[in-house]
């Protein structure tokens, strides 16, 4: 099953102007509160001088990937980190943290996954950018999966996946109109492509928000537009 997902009208929230492809801040349609374990995807901008500011939370991931601009993450009483245009950050809440905040300039896009077991040590960790714009092929970003961690710990630090506290895998890719790309999957997964900018035929379906996939279907994905693009894969919960 293939179904088209229009994403929300922007709204404030917390300092943030944010559109969501899920029901988020008692925005967006209320039939699609979760994914599996992908619980929001938001887009966001944030003006200069301002703050996105979110209150205690836990056993949730937050990645967030920096579209344009430069932002400070801060994670409750970890030290703060600066992400620039491409960089990405994730804050893994787990037995919970006081308070997250992101400052600067800067638009955004945010994942929140749940976590599969309650607790877990907080923590931030992100990666600058390098690889992550490399035109045609899926990168993947953040993921739970074993065989997605590196054999050697010390070596590809910046093309490491950041790790999450599920079954899931966040993946971006570049596409230049007219190339393709595609990706196969488990029975039993469910897929959701947000897309960035552009636009994405996937099997056959034009594609110009999001889309939400399941029933174990391989995809083929090709660009209408030059296209940026988020694959996430997560386990039912």
């Amino acid at each position: 099953m293939i179904e088209l997902r229009r994403i929300s009208a922007p709204f404030e929230q917390d300092g943030a102007c944010l559109q969501c492809h899920f029901t988020f801040a008692g925005q967006g349609d209320p039939r699609h509160v979760h994914w599996g374990h992908l619980r929001a995807l938001n887009e966001g901008q944030i003006d200069p001088g301002g703050a996105y500011r979110l209150g205690p939370h836990q056993d949730v991931d937050i990645l967030t990937l920096v579209l344009d601009g430069t932002m400070r993450a801060s994670v409750a009483e970890r030290p703060d980190v600066i992400l620039k245009t491409g960089d990405f950050h994730l804050a893994r809440t787990g037995v919970g943290v006081a308070s997250l905040r992101w400052a600067g300039r800067a638009r955004f896009v945010q994942l929140w996954l749940l976590s599969e077991e309650e607790g877990g040590r907080p923590e931030s960790v992100f990666h600058h950018c390098q690889r992550h714009h490399e035109s045609g092929r899926l990168v993947i970003l953040a993921s739970g999966f074993t065989e997605d961690a590196p054999e050697d710990k010390d070596e590809g630090i910046e093309d490491e996946p950041l790790p999450l506290a599920c079954n899931a895998r966040i993946m971006q890719a570049w596409l230049a109109a007219g190339q393709s790309t595609a990706y196969e999957t488990a029975p039993d997964r469910l897929l959701y492509v947000a897309i960035l900018s552009g636009a994405l035929q996937i099997n056959d379906v034009l594609v110009k928000q999001g889309v939400a996939i399941q029933g174990g279907l391989g995809i083929k994905i090709l660009a209408r537009d030059d296209a940026n693009f988020l694959l996430v894969d997560t386990s039912p919960r």
